[in-house]
């Protein structure tokens, strides 16, 4: 009898990049190593810190990372789960969802150094993936349920603790919204078709307060592969994002005009993950994150190695 042991594990990596100049500078670099599960990295815009969820100490919970010295510190604990985190842009706050395994219903803030969070956003169902901070770090984006739209994004006044949509949609479920370093423009993905076949990417002027019209979207993919985990390059003129048009997931990046944000030529591809062991497509996507710093993208990749064994098998009578 011949069979195979499988083994897979996620941790989080760090691409170095020249970020606006959208060039690969180094080899991938291994940030965590053990058997939790570590996913939705976010890492500060001066790539100092990084904020993650880990599985290491039973249920999900937010992990701080200190890159110059790797020193780990667990933010959260608790019986609930926390997931996508995000830092604030003076590394000083953390925001993220907190629920259950399968639903998140709170987005909660938590000063780093203290142990428990505040709640800002409650609802008694839903789901409510944070996205990014402001720039100003007054806002955080994140997307809900709401009547009307098929799954709008939100953006939460942290003083007023209050929340408006910001982007919606009567047929596509919109996510991971992002800031561009001015607050001046919202990348988001947009997911449709039967049981949400197609990812596209666009992009939008954020009007502070009330929805900005689909008229006013810009296309920055076609939606015929998947495109998906937008992110803006620090000075705003490049996107980044993970896609499978070449049949794996891999990181593209489009560049822009400067002022219109109107894509400039055809997407290309920044890095390639075509191997069998260590790719993004052993990631669920609903666990993938990618964050970009001036000189490094991290993400979290799936790493999965196996054996073949045989065994004789003796009859028995």
């Amino acid at each position: 009898m011949a069979f195979t042991s499988m083994f897979s594990n996620t941790d989080i990596w760090s691409l170095p990049v020249s970020a606006d100049e959208g060039q690969v500078t180094g080899r991938l670099e291994r940030l965590t190593d053990n058997p939790a599960e570590e996913n939705w990295p976010f890492v500060t815009s001066d790539g100092g810190r990084l904020v993650y969820a880990s599985t290491r100490k039973g249920n999900s919970h937010i992990w701080l990372m200190d890159l110059s010295s790797g020193r780990e510190t667990q933010l959260t604990a608790g019986p609930g789960w926390e997931v996508y985190p995000v830092i604030d842009p003076t590394g000083s706050f953390v925001a993220y969802s907190h629920g259950n395994a399968s639903t998140f219903t709170e987005v909660r803030l938590q000063q780093i150094g203290d142990t428990i969070g505040k709640t800002l956003w409650k609802r008694n169902s839903g789901w409510g993936p944070v996205g990014d901070w402001s720039p100003g770090g007054g806002e955080i984006l994140f997307t809900d349920v709401h009547a009307g739209a098929a799954l709008p994004i939100w953006a939460l006044d942290v003083a007023a603790e209050k929340a408006v949509i910001v982007l919606e949609h009567p047929e596509k479920y919109l996510f991971q919204g992002h800031f561009t370093p001015d607050g001046l423009w919202i990348a988001f993905n947009a997911t449709s078709g039967a049981g949400q076949t197609r990812s596209e990417i666009f992009l939008a002027p954020y009007r502070k307060g009330h929805p900005t019209p689909e008229i006013e979207w810009i296309p920055v993919t076609d939606g015929w592969g998947w495109d998906d985990k937008p992110r803006w390059s620090p000075d705003g003129s490049l996107l980044y994002f993970t896609s499978d048009r070449d049949g794996f997931r891999c990181i593209w990046k489009q560049k822009l005009e400067p002022r219109s944000k109107v894509p400039a030529g055809d997407p290309q591809p920044l890095h390639h993950f075509h191997n069998a062991r260590r790719s993004p497509m052993h990631q669920g996507l609903a666990a993938l994150e990618m964050s970009v710093a001036h000189d490094k993208i991290i993400l979290n990749l799936g790493d999965e190695t196996g054996n073949i064994w045989i065994s004789e098998l003796e009859e028995r009578r």
